[in-house]
């Protein structure tokens, strides 16, 4: 009797197992189903986020903030001459030119990396869009750099204005005071 019962428990186990595995494996289509499901939101996702605008987003919030820098910068020294800019380049140009080392283009450029580093920016800042030739942003040295960042003053008002041409999204980054 106790024999019977063994074989019979025996049985239903590899009943229960045999049962148990189909159950619990995955067929063919359910794991594409699966991967598509999944592939449609990770698509959906990377659509929203949309990597290269925030990417432009992040390099024009970099621009402002290096436009601030700068213009602080520039307020300083004003503060610390009396009320005037008082720099070896010149007074500051009161039409729109280049923030770049004089030697690129001298009628287009205002040097201005002189007068600001190293007492007022440890390094002159400049436009971090992706360098694509050989005027492409940079800073070296104050004799080896272009911001990429333009600047005037308006002679009426006395207003300094910053700007930033190469911004990304259609935006205009400026600053003016």
């Amino acid at each position: 009797m106790r024999h019977q019962y063994f074989q019979k428990d025996q049985r239903e186990d590899q009943r229960f197992s045999v049962r148990s595995a189909r159950r619990s494996a995955f067929t063919l289509v359910e794991l594409i189903i699966v991967i598509a499901i999944i592939s449609v939101l990770a698509a959906g996702l990377i659509i929203g986020l949309n990597p290269a605008a925030q990417l432009a987003k992040g390099r024009n919030t970099q621009r402002e903030s290096h436009l601030n820098s700068i213009m602080n910068a520039i307020g300083q020294r004003i503060t610390d001459n009396d009320g005037d800019f008082n720099c070896s380049s010149g007074d500051l140009p009161t039409s729109t030119k280049r923030m770049a080392h004089a030697s690129s283009t001298p009628s287009s450029t205002y040097d201005i990396a002189p007068c600001l580093v190293p007492n007022y920016l440890a390094e002159l800042y400049f436009d971090p869009r992706p360098p694509t030739s050989a005027s492409s942003t940079h800073y070296s040295s104050s004799t080896d750099y272009n911001s990429g960042y333009d600047i005037m003053i308006n002679e009426t008002t006395k207003r300094r204005t910053l700007t930033a041409p190469y911004a990304e999204l259609d935006q205009e980054i400026s600053i003016t005071r």
